[in-house]
C-alpha cells in the first residue's frame, strides 16, 4: 500500500510555480514599462527635434524676408536719388536757357 502524502509537498510546488510565474509576470512588467518609457523618451527627442527644424526654417524665412525688404528698400532709394538727379538736371537746363 502507497504511504499517503500529508500534501506538503504538493503546496510548497504550487508555492514555487505560483512565485516563479509572479516574478516572470513582474520582469515582463517592467520590459513592458521601461519599452513605454523609451517610446515615449524617442518621441520627445522627435518632437523636440522637429520644433527645432521648424525654429530654423522660421529663423531662414525671416531672414530672407528682411533681404527681400533690404533689397526693395534699396531699389526704391535709387529709384528717388535717380528722380531727384533728373529733377535736378532738369532744373539746371531750364535755368541754363
Amino acid at each position: 500500500m502507497a504511504r499517503k502524502s500529508s500534501g506538503l509537498k504538493t503546496a510548497i510546488k504550487v508555492y514555487k510555480a505560483l512565485d516563479k510565474a509572479n516574478k516572470k509576470a513582474v520582469r515582463e512588467a517592467d520590459r513592458r514599462a521601461k519599452a513605454a518609457a523609451r517610446e515615449t523618451a524617442k518621441l520627445q527627442r522627435e518632437q523636440a527635434r522637429h520644433m527645432r527644424e521648424l525654429e530654423r526654417a522660421n529663423v531662414k524665412a525671416e531672414k530672407q524676408r528682411f533681404k527681400d525688404n533690404l533689397e526693395d528698400a534699396k531699389s526704391e532709394y535709387e529709384e528717388r536719388c535717380d528722380e531727384r538727379a533728373e529733377l535736378r538736371k532738369y532744373y539746371i537746363r531750364e535755368a541754363l536757357k
